[in-house]
């Protein structure tokens, strides 16, 4: 070829290696290119893959772009290899940086992903919650269930059960079985014993122990179960108390693993429950003196007789709310629910009597309740304007504020907005600003 016009110069002709070259190499590499950008974009889309198919789409994904990077950093080392050529180079470097950065991101996310796959944990959130007969600490979202149940040919028995169940971690249960179409004539501890047995029948269980316990002068018993092995595992645990309180007859139980979250707080669960109907509390509600006195005399529980005081006081019954006192009860025993004192709900009754005779018993008149409030803050919404001065003079702080920020003297000028002709909130805004209550 020397000598024609238009020829190239001598040393870029190599005719042999060239066609060779031109006719080979660049195709290897752009195919080994496009491959490894392939690899990355099948990864892609196996990623829509993953709620149907679960984790093995994951992994596919992870094994076509390690197959990628592959394939890429063979291109680039032909090439490396053979730089007479740069076909495929730029192709083969987009498509490795594009499978690295890939992989990163499902470095970051995969450990989301295979964990989301396994059932949730929930961790117990413990709060008050509360049935027309008693109040318990119980954690997450709870299910109410009514049924009726019973032998066939006799009256049913209503059983009211809640549950809150957190998955992995457990469940807790408390409810009760109402025997008022019943009169029983069996010992109490019989009727206990037929309800765990009961127990491990519908919950697959056997009894590992048991203790006798009480609850307000009424007998119970403790019991710890051992769950089927075989359906919930050896590190499955479960606790139980039964209170048999005619006619009706409570059960508490939790059950999850050893160790775990419910198992740590199986006694804020236990030891909770507290019954907010019992014949003494009832009969201090009703105002029967008669009644609660012998009642009294049966009770050494001093929580019912608290709880006892606190109805008496929200009914307004002066007579039972001073015997109660002259029993022993607290005069500043606390409703468990919205933690109101004696002489908040005496206030609220508005009963004057009840409320001068837990005055005098010496009631704290600071001591605020769940949102805050004190005494004084009470008296101020009724309007009491007397009953005001009396707790300024005794003691009553004017200035304390509740959750939302409102002192007395706040909420006496908002009353005495709305009701611009009221005497009582002007006179209790005169009470309240001479003693220094801003």
């Amino acid at each position: 070829m020397a000598g024609v016009p238009g020829s190239p110069p001598t040393e870029w002709s190599n005719t042999a290696t060239s066609q060779s070259y031109a006719g080979r190499a660049p195709w290897d590499r752009k195919v080994l290119a496009m491959a490894s950008l392939t690899s990355a974009c099948a990864s892609l889309g196996c990623s829509p893959f993953k709620t149907l198919f679960g984790w093995p789409a994951v992994a596919l994904a992870v094994v076509l772009l390690l197959m990628g990077i592959g394939v890429g950093i063979i291109a680039l080392f032909k090439i490396k290899k053979d730089p007479r050529s740069y076909g495929g180079k730029r192709l083969a470097q987009a498509a490795l940086a594009g499978n690295i950065i890939l992989l990163l991101l499902y470095a970051v996310a995969v450990p989301g992903l295979v964990l989301g796959m396994f059932p949730k944990s929930n961790k117990p959130v413990w709060s008050k919650y509360r049935d027309r007969g008693y109040v318990i600490e119980m954690p997450g979202d709870l299910t109410e269930e009514n049924v009726n149940f019973g032998e066939e040919g006799h009256l049913p028995i209503p059983f009211h059960n809640t549950v809150a169940d957190l998955g992995r971690n457990g469940a807790c249960t408390v409810g009760y079985a109402d025997f008022s179409n019943y009169t029983f004539t069996v010992p109490t501890a019989e009727v206990l014993d037929h309800a765990i047995k009961g127990a491990n029948l519908k919950a697959d269980s056997t009894t590992i122990s048991k203790k006798s316990i009480s609850l307000n002068g009424y007998e119970g018993i403790e019991v710890e179960l051992q769950p089927s092995m075989h359906k919930y595992g050896p590190n499955s645990f479960a606790m139980a108390r039964f209170y048999w309180i005619p006619p009706r007859l409570y059960m508490n139980m939790i059950a999850g693993t050893k160790p775990g979250e419910l198992y740590r707080d199986r006694v804020i669960f236990l030891d909770s429950f507290q019954l907010l109907s019992t014949p003494l509390i009832e009969a201090a509600a009703k105002g029967d003196v008669y009644g609660l006195k012998k009642l009294i005399l049966a009770s050494t529980d001093r929580k019912e007789k608290d709880l006892a005081l606190v109805r008496a006081a929200k009914a307004g019954m002066v007579a039972t709310v001073k015997e109660l006192l002259e029993s022993g009860a607290d005069v500043n025993a606390k409703d468990e629910l919205d933690q109101k004192t004696t002489l908040m709900w005496a206030i609220t009754s508005g009963d004057s009597d009840a409320t001068r005779l837990l005055l005098d018993a010496g009631a704290d008149l600071n001591v605020q309740d769940d949102k805050g409030d004190t005494v004084l803050a009470y008296a101020v919404r009724r309007g009491q304007k007397n009953l005001v001065a009396t707790l300024i003079a005794a003691g009553a702080k004017v200035n304390v504020k509740n959750s939302e920020g409102s002192t007395p003297w706040s909420i006496a000028v908002r009353l005495a907005d709305l009701n611009p002709k009221s005497q009582e909130f002007a006179a209790i805004m005169q009470s309240l600003k001479t003693a220094g209550a801003e």
